[in-house]
């Protein structure tokens, strides 16, 4: 209802109630006791379908998990919250049932929706400017004055909401879509799924701002990150520079992700002595090529491919110093993982997330040690291969044992020695 008919209601009142003072006094009596004519109408439902395009994906998508609000338009109160849902995977929302009420002297609800981008998975905002933080991305559908819906349904219908315009609002909706996938394939691989993590896009705060970065529940500062803000904890900062990346986007995402996952899982990420800027083939420390290193893996594992960047995980040449090096652990945890007849072992993700969950390893080292002692999950000839190729020596010398003639005794003549060797951890070379 326009704000000019509410006006001219209130002025027929005004005279109706000067007219007769007995008249006013039935008059308020009446509607104090009686149900409005929308009050006794049935209840209504609102439904639709929203899409987005994902300029990484290159095509229409539906914004799946997202909150969405129903608002109704009041002249009083331009805001008023009808109900609360989320969209299912297919983008749809449905609010209902709704009692049809817009109050007295109303000729219908004045609705309209709004599609936020948060979710208990992941809630992404605008970024950072100087000290304030900006507010969570979000669509507002059109608004529909008076509406009286046959079947007391009423439609949207599938919407094509286009933001091509808004090149920061595409990026915002191709990050949400990567976190909600690579949250959705953890989870059905383990089973686990972790609590809400924030994404601040486009950070651009002056000075400093450099790609990517992940500020871990101590409020350390993993990454690229701009190094002089104090920010918030379980946090992925990304820079709009980022998309230069191109397709290597999801990549970067997907570590931060795996950072957040760490952090999670063990109450906080370990730290070693070394800290600063960091590349793939890079000599840190066991603690710092550890965490870095599984971040690399996680992404890979999630995106199912070998590549990390333009790096090919499986074809890393022999290194002394492996284990201080984030690109051998990446190396060493996808040989475990993939199914490659390149390395003996093909497990899958669900026994390496699990020595991280269960045990926490802090280094390569620790992490073998959970693996065949706390786990018990065996194949020792099969990893100390894995292990021995990257550069890694975990391997234990045969053992020898004479079984005949007996020990302790001297024997002359043409004398036949029987001998057992074993090797515990297999042939390596």
């Amino acid at each position: 209802m326009t704000f000019k008919k509410f006006l001219g209601r209130i002025l027929k009142l005004k005279y109706l109630i000067k007219s007769t003072f007995a008249i006013s006094i039935t008059l308020l009596f009446f509607v104090s006791l009686f149900p409005s004519k929308s009050l006794a109408a049935e209840c209504i439902w609102v439904t639709g379908t929203v899409y987005c395009y994902d300029p990484y994906i290159g095509s229409w998508l539906p914004i799946r998990g997202a909150e969405a609000k129903l608002f109704d338009s009041d002249p009083l109160n331009p805001r008023v919250e009808l109900g609360t849902t989320y969209t299912n995977n297919n983008g749809e929302f449905i609010f209902g049932p709704i009692l049809n009420d817009d109050g007295w002297m109303e000729d219908g609800y004045d609705i309209f929706v709004e599609i936020y981008l948060r979710n208990d998975v992941v809630v992404v905002s605008t970024g950072k400017t100087a000290d304030i933080f900006g507010l969570c991305y979000y669509l507002a559908l059109p608004k529909h004055d008076n509406i009286n819906p046959p079947n007391n349904i009423f439609n949207y219908g599938v919407m094509y909401v286009d933001i091509s315009q808004n090149p920061s609002w595409q990026h915002a909706f191709s990050i949400y879509n990567r976190i909600m996938e690579i949250s959705s394939r953890l989870y059905s691989l383990t089973g686990w799924k972790r609590g809400q993590v924030k994404v601040y896009y486009p950070n651009n705060l002056v000075g400093n701002v450099e790609t990517m970065g992940y500020v871990d529940s101590g409020g350390n500062l993993w990454e690229k990150i701009v190094k002089s803000i104090v920010a918030s904890t379980n946090t992925i900062y990304i820079a709009s520079d980022y998309w230069a990346s191109g397709p290597y986007s999801y990549d970067g995402i997907a570590h931060e992700y795996g950072h957040a996952v760490m952090d999670s899982l063990y109450g906080g990420i370990p730290r070693g002595s070394y800290a600063g800027d960091h590349s793939f083939y890079q000599k840190t420390d066991p603690i710092f090529a550890f965490v870095e290193g599984w971040a690399n893996f996680f992404s890979n594992a999630m995106r199912n491919n070998r590549y990390l960047l333009n790096y090919d995980v499986e074809t890393l040449p022999r290194n002394a110093d492996a284990d201080k090096i984030e690109g051998y652990i990446t190396s060493i945890l996808w040989d475990i993982y993939d199914a490659a007849n390149d390395d003996p072992l093909n497990l899958g993700f669900d026994e390496i997330f699990n020595i991280l969950k269960n045990y926490k390893p802090k280094t390569m080292h620790e992490f073998w040690d959970h693996w065949l002692f706390s786990a018990n999950y065996n194949y020792r000839s099969a990893l100390n291969t894995i292990f021995w190729n990257a550069g890694i020596d975990k391997n234990e010398a045969p053992t020898c044992s004479i079984t005949s003639p007996n020990a302790g005794g001297w024997y002359s003549g043409v004398v036949t020695v029987t001998a057992s060797t074993f090797d515990v951890d297999g042939t390596v070379s």
